[in-house]
């Protein structure tokens, strides 16, 4: 939906929606409800189940993760072959402004267009150790693929799902990061950065992310920041419809949910929102008074 409402009337968008399992037939009516009322977005839904490989999910060294994860590395197979070049969104993504100067980018000489991983959240989930699992020369060449916009003449030309898959099933109980992981050893450093905007990091963030957790207070430059921000990732925990979430993005998650018709977990969201803020508001109350009690 936030791609819907940011995009322009001159332009046109085909969106390729990627899933698993009948469990989601429900959702994808939604979907398609909702977007069918703008007459510049098609959409089509590509189901990944009967091609995910079994291996790599028994490989994997973490029982929780979903096979989703690895959707990815299938639908890139399943989209129109006359394409030659797609922009990828994780499900954890909106957009703040409209998309297409983003897919406009040059990428012909490149096999993709990535944002390099932060050297915290990189060392945070060791990958570092895993420099030799994935064949870098330095981790400066690793990057994330939630969002990445892909050169698919290259792609297909060297064979980049099947390679990754292949190392996957090979290397999946040695990584932590998964298909992150597979398509960093694959691709080995022939990607160039997104403007930051494009896939801005909280943790650049200055004052958003410490050692020991999440901060409260932004300074006006991480404010500016923010408000350049084209596209909004959800990483990791900092899910906007978890508890606890401290994302700056947050609300702008809730205004585009409040846009469709996933109308119960718009509410239930918004409980947990009102909730944290009650919460807030009361630590905020307290902190005041111990500092006033200390000043008198």
């Amino acid at each position: 939906m936030s791609i819907a409402l940011n995009a322009t009337e001159k332009n046109n968008y085909n969106i390729y929606f990627c899933y698993t399992g009948k469990e989601c037939d429900t959702s994808l009516a939604i979907i398609k409800r909702d977007l069918s009322k703008f007459k510049n977005i098609s959409i089509r839904f590509i189901e990944i189940t009967e091609h995910l490989n079994a291996d790599i999910k028994s490989k994997s060294n973490k029982s929780y993760i979903s096979e989703n994860i690895y959707a990815k590395l299938y639908i890139f197979k399943q989209i129109p072959s006359k394409l030659n070049k797609i922009l990828f969104l994780d499900s954890d993504t909106i957009a703040l402004r409209d998309i297409y100067d983003l897919y406009n980018m040059d990428v012909s000489d490149v096999l993709l267009a990535a944002r390099g991983e932060s050297q915290t959240f990189v060392k945070y989930y060791g990958a570092e150790d895993k420099v030799n699992i994935l064949g870098l020369s330095n981790m400066e060449q690793y990057f994330n693929s939630g969002v990445m916009l892909v050169n698919l003449e290259k792609w297909r030309e060297e064979f980049v799902s099947e390679r990754t898959i292949q190392f996957l099933v090979e290397n999946g109980s040695d990584i932590y990061l998964h298909d992150q992981d597979g398509l960093n050893s694959i691709i080995q450093g022939n990607w160039m950065k997104l403007p930051h905007e494009w896939h801005p990091h909280p943790h650049s963030l200055n004052n958003i992310f410490t050692t020991g957790g999440l901060c409260a207070q932004l300074t006006d430059g991480d404010l500016a920041r923010m408000k350049l921000a084209g596209l909004a990732h959800f990483l990791g925990r900092e899910k906007p419809w978890r508890a606890g979430c401290k994302s700056p993005w947050k609300k702008e998650y809730l205004y585009y949910l409040s846009k469709t018709s996933f109308n119960q977990l718009f509410e239930d969201v918004k409980k947990i929102h009102h909730k944290e803020n009650k919460t807030d508001l009361i630590k905020k109350v307290y902190f005041r008074m111990r500092h006033l009690n200390k000043l008198i």
